[in-house]
């Protein structure tokens, strides 16, 4: 099962709380495996939206925007950790790190100015959470964003130290705490994993020839209980 943001039901997480900001449910008739040592992709990015008045000189060419958070100080290049678009269209910038101060090209037009940016305050973790239990979560990773950011993921991808049985309608969650909302959508937020699928019914038949007793939905409740188990439950 391969795995991108596009996958995920994203939401609106709230800014200095830890709140889900997308998350994805196990399709039925499915479960997936995560493996120790399944890498990972990801980065995440915050978007500031400016209103801009028309220039009634007609001579307006760039504006400069003070940003709200320090853009993170990753190691890539620029345009990898910030973006500008006016009136939807992507256009040139400059980028202070001694002010945060972004000036974008843009027009005499009234407009709104779109920036987009990684930033490294803040941190997120994996939750996976079982169907019908509210207080069955467990946490299979977590780190802070300056580490997330300032990792060379492809020479150093991303990695879950656990394993994990997920059947049918278990879901994955990414949360965060970060002083602003995280935008799932953004061009610059971005995620990329693979985890094994395979039928439920071959989890039940295994559960069945190892002495499992009951009908399948008896015996699916079961395994969710073993499971959950061996869980630090947050």
């Amino acid at each position: 099962m391969r795995l991108t943001k596009k996958d995920f039901i994203a939401t609106d997480n709230i800014a200095n709380v830890l709140t889900p900001l997308a998350s994805i449910k196990v399709p039925r008739g499915l479960a997936c495996i995560i493996n120790r040592g399944t890498t990972f992709s990801m980065q995440l990015a915050t978007t500031e939206n400016f209103d801009i008045d028309e220039d009634t000189t007609g001579t307006r060419t760039a504006i400069e925007k003070l940003l709200s958070t320090k853009v993170s100080t990753a190691n890539i290049p620029e345009k990898l950790k910030i973006m500008c678009f006016w009136n939807g269209n992507l256009v040139d910038f400059i980028f202070s790190e001694a002010t945060n101060k972004v000036t974008a090209e843009i027009d005499e037009e009234e407009g709104i100015l779109e920036v987009h940016y990684l930033i490294d305050e803040g941190y997120f973790q994996f939750v996976i959470s079982a169907p019908g239990r509210i207080d069955a979560k467990s946490i299979i990773y977590n780190d802070d964003l300056l580490g997330l950011h300032n990792t060379d993921q492809q020479k150093n991808p991303l990695m879950i130290s656990t394993e994990e049985l997920l059947l049918q309608d278990f879901e994955l969650y990414v949360y965060v705490d970060c002083p602003v909302s995280i935008n799932w959508d953004s061009p610059l937020t971005k995620f990329r994993s693979e985890f094994v699928d395979l039928p439920m019914e071959l989890i039940l038949t295994q559960a069945i020839n190892q002495g499992a007793k009951g009908t399948k939905k008896e015996i699916e409740s079961f395994i969710i209980q073993n499971i959950v188990a061996r869980w630090s439950i947050i």
